[in-house]
């Protein structure tokens, strides 16, 4: 916008001042999303034709900037589900293998560089889960997952990883943890399944959950770990379900 101006005649250079006796602010808008505030300003003395045609123009200008901090906002928003998605299963709020392919791997370093850093994790399945489907439907198969999910959040710490691993199948990973403290995590969020009701086609229905747990040794891949547990949770399904089977024990938790 134009703005009065004074000349310096020591230098002959021109300099924009802005005094409050010279100057009007004609327009000014917030930036969605920002602490920014833009104003336009014009010349106190302008002819009304000139100051009106400032007004319009700083309008013009000021609304397209804000249409444009709307679609940067709407634009983030947009990201920030899309990352949620790709991080967080929808169906159970767990976090999803995508994410855990980015979360466990620096356990591992760690803990190959800190021994004392260690870490352990519990494989978990539903059992005999394909039934509740073929009784009850999709539906009630995904209102049950749901649960689960729910149950499993709450019996864990708030630094845990908690992952659908697959299907009915999942994980949790705990930071710092030992064997010990993996079963006991286990055992509560087998207890706390084989006591809940979920409600499914005007009933209610009761599920159980099996569970391996096995403890990461240095120098191993997270691969290694996953099928050391996943041969653990198998000795929980093949000794009657409903179980924790814990690595370097004899029988499993009833």
């Amino acid at each position: 916008m134009p703005t009065p101006y004074r000349v310096r005649p020591e230098t002959e250079q021109h300099s924009f001042l802005m005094h409050p006796g010279e100057h009007v602010g004609v327009s000014t808008i917030r930036v969605p999303g920002t602490d920014w505030r833009i104003t336009f300003y014009t010349s106190a003395d302008a002819s009304m034709p000139l100051l009106l045609a400032y007004i319009a123009l700083g309008g013009a200008i000021a609304l397209a900037i804000a249409m444009t901090g709307v679609v940067l906002v709407l634009r983030e928003a947009n990201r920030a589900q899309m990352l949620r998605t790709a991080i967080r299963d929808p169906l159970t709020d767990l976090f999803t293998r995508l994410y855990m392919k980015d979360a466990i791997p620096p356990l591992v370093a760690l803990h190959d560089r800190h021994p004392d850093q260690g870490f352990s994790m519990v494989m978990l399945d539903l059992d005999h889960f394909k039934r509740v489907n073929d009784r009850y439907g999709h539906l009630a198969g995904d209102r049950v997952l749901a649960h689960i999910g729910t149950l499993v959040r709450e019996q864990i710490r708030a630094g845990d990883i908690p992952v659908r691993f697959g299907g009915e199948e999942l994980a949790v990973f705990l930071p710092g943890e030992g064997l010990e403290e993996a079963r006991q995590c286990a055992e509560r969020i087998r207890q706390a399944v084989e006591k809940t009701e979920i409600s499914a086609d005007h009933s209610m229905l009761s599920v159980t959950i099996s569970a391996g747990v096995a403890t990461h040794r240095t120098g191993e891949s997270v691969s290694a770990l996953l099928e050391r547990a996943d041969q653990e949770l198998y000795c929980a399904k093949q000794s009657g379900r409903n179980r924790v089977c814990v690595e370097g024990t004899s029988r499993p938790e009833n």
